[in-house]
């Protein structure tokens, strides 16, 4: 991010406020539901999709720094586990992060 930083002459600050600001006031959710909807309607379907998938895939993880990260007894993992659901264009409709030890009975 520095180097993109540094080659647009934008101090990293002022580009890490904006993201901070776009993702707790919603916009990447509701630009990535607008660009769904639009390519939705370009191949032919309905704008909202009526059908999904969700999975989730464990991610090993080391211990520096982020947020916290847990143990899946198990697969044997430990780290971050990610909850994905997705319309039947394969396009994503949810994204959840959690720690590896979160059970799919418990991620709703």
């Amino acid at each position: 991010m520095e180097a993109a930083a540094q080659g647009l002459r934008t101090p990293w600050e002022t580009l890490y406020w904006w993201f901070a600001r776009w993702r707790a006031d919603g916009t990447f959710e509701r630009l990535n539901a607008a660009l769904r909807e639009r390519l939705r309607s370009r191949l032919g379907r309905a704008p909202l999709p009526s059908a999904g998938v969700a999975d989730s895939q464990r991610t090993k993880t080391t211990g520096v720094g982020g947020e916290k990260r847990g143990y899946d007894g198990n697969k044997k993992v430990r780290g971050r586990k990610r909850h994905l659901s997705v319309d039947t264009e394969g396009l994503l409709l949810k994204a959840l992060p959690s720690t590896a030890r979160r059970s799919r009975t418990r991620t709703g």
